[in-house]
């Protein structure tokens, strides 16, 4: 059986009460208070109705659990709910029905609510456990046996996925169940125990790791380009994903980086990589991430490799390769290594038009850009061929307006309702105004995946590089990213559909990650 949770619960961090709370199903008399609970925990278009509560107590009684906490004048106080119903397939229709066939394999959980007044005093932690545990059981007693629980799922938004990750859950990726205007994220815990599981956690054992500054400018001497963690694993079923989600949340870089060899092919070395932000969530391709790992590889782990291939999701390879200049240049405390790499090149969309004037007001919000849908302010509004990044490109005026925090700062809340796109805001601007070097700078905000603005993001490059090469009639373009940190990436078109990224990757920190 699959448990498939659909949550908004709070973050809570003590433990308390627990002499005072009590779990339980709830009776028909006490929809009302859950109701009650409901409709201020979720947004409208989120929030169950009170027939559909009613519905899911009356046909689901066993999967429709309280907390209870006892006041002084020894009540019983209904503080938080959740709620479910089983199904044999999970989609947005089917959650409406709850089918009582006992081999409905799935039980969609619609919701895990606590009283705002009870929040953060570890009541949510408590709260899921037992429901977990309760929904194991009832599972056990239906098919008769605990052993065909296979695995509980969530879907739950990008804030909360730490949380139900420090609970045991896994990040699986951006769910395609569409609930309300937010991204939603699917996250997996899983009841077969691994024998795997239990040789991580028990093995004595350190692995080679580092943090390192990705697309660093190698003549300031700290604080800039990108960092990202880099671990090197000797295999790939030594460490599960949920140990990688654990070790890149330790890390609390926007990206870890996890590589492991594969048997060498006739073109040389190659490389599993995979990638995990600070909250948990895996991430198919990251950039900056890339040649970070490359730089670990080339500087420390195999000081005559000179190119290197990495297998990341999807089937997609990244070549990284030591750049023909990649003498150093940094203070000698430091380990800096100038590295190229290939990646598939992106084109970029004009956004429909049904789209458009949404996108531009919150663009002209979050940005703090005053009448953005002008000819002295926006050049270009496109969104990426896959549909992950918005791209702006706008005149030197409208840039420099964005970038005048001190008058108008980014909103970045604004920037995440923004519709017509799922990972990131990408805004550039032709030129710079340094030594005309550089031929174009720009700025990545990604909130809706927990980076309000990254520092360098090598991914972006894929769609800018093309863009401002064909716009120069250029075969190679430099990049400015003009974030706090700041960074350059050199761009080279190899063919009409790879792009190659140059960056200097300086190492901070080098040393082992123990178990």
């Amino acid at each position: 059986i699959i448990i498939i949770i659909i949550i908004m619960a709070t973050e809570s961090n003590s433990s308390s009460d627990d002499s005072k709370l009590t779990f339980r199903t709830i009776t028909a008399a006490e929809v009302d208070r859950c109701s009650e609970l409901e409709s201020i925990s979720f947004p409208p278009d989120e929030a169950a109705s009170l027939q559909s509560l009613q519905y899911r107590q009356k046909e689901a009684s066993p999967f429709f659990m309280a907390a209870f906490y006892k006041d002084d004048d020894d009540s019983d106080k209904l503080i938080g709910f959740c709620n479910g119903t089983k199904c044999f397939a999970f989609t947005h229709d089917t959650m409406s029905v709850h089918d009582s066939n006992p081999a409905a394999p799935i039980l969609a959980i619609h919701g895990v609510v606590v009283d705002p007044a009870f929040r953060r005093r570890g009541i949510a932690t408590k709260m899921v456990k037992h429901y977990v545990q309760h929904v194991m059981q009832e599972a056990a007693n239906a098919v008769g046996g605990g052993e065909s629980l296979e695995s509980l799922m969530l879907i739950a938004k990008s804030h909360l996925l730490g949380f139900y990750v420090n609970c045991g859950f896994v990040v699986n990726r951006p769910s395609p169940i569409v609930h309300g205007q937010d991204t939603w994220y699917e996250v997996e815990y899983s009841c077969v125990p691994k024998s795997s599981k239990h040789n991580e956690n028990n093995t004595n054992s350190s692995l080679p790791c580092w943090v390192i500054d990705a697309f660093a400018i190698t003549d300031v001497s700290t604080n800039t380009g990108n960092p990202a963690g880099v671990v090197l694993l000797p295999n790939g079923s030594c460490k599960s994903r949920e140990w990688k989600q654990q070790a890149a949340m330790q890390f609390k870089h926007a990206e870890t980086a996890f590589i492991w060899p594969l048997e060498e092919e006739k073109d040389g070395v190659h490389y599993k990589i995979c990638y995990f932000t600070a909250d948990g969530s895996e991430v198919d391709l990251c950039g900056h991430a890339t040649l970070a790992s490359a730089a670990a590889l080339f500087s420390h782990n195999k000081s005559d490799l000179q190119q290197v291939t990495f297998h990341a999701n999807g089937d997609v390879l990244l070549i990284a390769f030591r750049a023909k200049d990649a003498s150093s240049s940094a203070a000698a405390a430091t380990t800096t290594t100038k590295v190229a790499m290939e990646f598939p090149s992106k084109k970029i969309n004009n956004v429909p038009d049904t789209e458009r004037k949404s996108i531009v007001e919150s663009l002209e919000k979050g940005l703090g850009v005053e009448h953005l849908d002008s000819n002295e302010k926006l050049v270009y509004l496109g969104v990426v061929e896959d549909g992950t990044d918005l791209f702006l490109e706008l005149t030197t005026a409208g840039f420099e307006e964005m970038c005048s925090s001190s008058s108008s700062p980014i909103q970045f809340d604004a920037l995440k309702s923004c519709v017509g796109y799922n990972r990131g805001i990408c805004v550039s601007v032709l030129g710079d105004d340094g030594d005309g070097k550089v031929d174009f700078a720009s700025r990545f905000f990604g909130p809706k995946v927990g980076i309000p603005e990254d520092p360098v993001t090598g991914s972006a490059h894929c769609f800018l590089a093309p863009y401002y090469a064909n716009k120069l009639g250029k075969k190679s373009v430099l990049g400015h990213q003009r974030s706090e940190r700041g960074g350059f990436v050199e761009c080279n078109l190899v063919s009409p559909t790879r792009v190659e990224i140059v960056g200097n990757a300086t190492t901070r920190i080098s040393g082992s990650y123990w178990n």
